[in-house]
C-alpha cells in the first residue's frame, strides 16, 4: 500500500505545483500556460519521482521566460551576451509597446534594438511556495495507507 500512497501524494503535489505555475505564468492565456504539464517519471519499488515541466513542443520559449534572455539571463550559464544587443526586424514582432529603441539600416529597413528580457521565475517559485502543502499531501496519504 505504501508505494500507491506515495504515488497518490506525489500526484497531488504535482497537480498543486503545476496549477501554481500556470497561475504565475506571465500571460493570461496561450501556449505558455498550455505547455505546463506534470508526470510521474519514476515509480520503482521504493521510490516515486515526479516532475512539473514546460512542454517545449508546445512553448519552446518557456525556459527563456523563466530564466530571462540576453544580458538579463540567469541560472546555469548566465548571460554570455554582456552588453551586445540583437536586432529584431519590425516585420518579425511588434515590440513598440515595450519601448525598445528603433534603428533604421542604410537600406531603410527598421529594426528594434533588444538587449533581452528579465527572468520571471514563474516555475521556480512555485516549487518553494507549495513545498509545505506538498509534504503534507504525502504525509496524509501515508497515514491513510497505514490506517487502512
Amino acid at each position: 500500500r505504501l508505494p500507491k500512497a506515495l504515488e497518490n501524494g506525489i500526484t497531488q503535489s504535482l497537480d498543486l505545483t503545476s496549477k501554481l505555475v500556470i497561475f504565475q505564468a506571465p500571460a493570461n492565456t496561450g501556449k505558455l500556460k498550455e505547455s505546463i504539464k506534470y508526470e510521474i517519471v519514476n515509480l520503482q519499488k521504493n521510490e516515486v519521482v515526479g516532475r512539473v515541466y514546460a512542454d517545449v513542443d508546445v512553448a519552446p520559449y518557456a525556459l527563456w521566460v523563466n530564466y530571462g534572455t540576453g544580458i538579463y539571463a540567469e541560472g546555469e550559464g548566465g548571460s554570455r551576451a554582456e552588453k551586445i544587443p540583437w536586432f529584431v526586424h519590425e516585420s518579425m514582432a511588434d515590440l513598440s509597446k515595450y519601448n525598445y529603441p528603433m534603428w533604421t539600416s542604410p537600406t531603410g529597413e527598421k529594426f528594434y534594438i533588444v538587449y533581452g528580457a528579465r527572468a520571471t521565475h514563474f516555475m521556480d517559485s512555485a516549487e518553494f511556495i507549495t513545498r509545505p502543502d506538498n509534504v503534507n499531501a504525502v504525509i496524509e496519504e501515508i497515514k491513510k495507507a497505514m490506517e487502512g
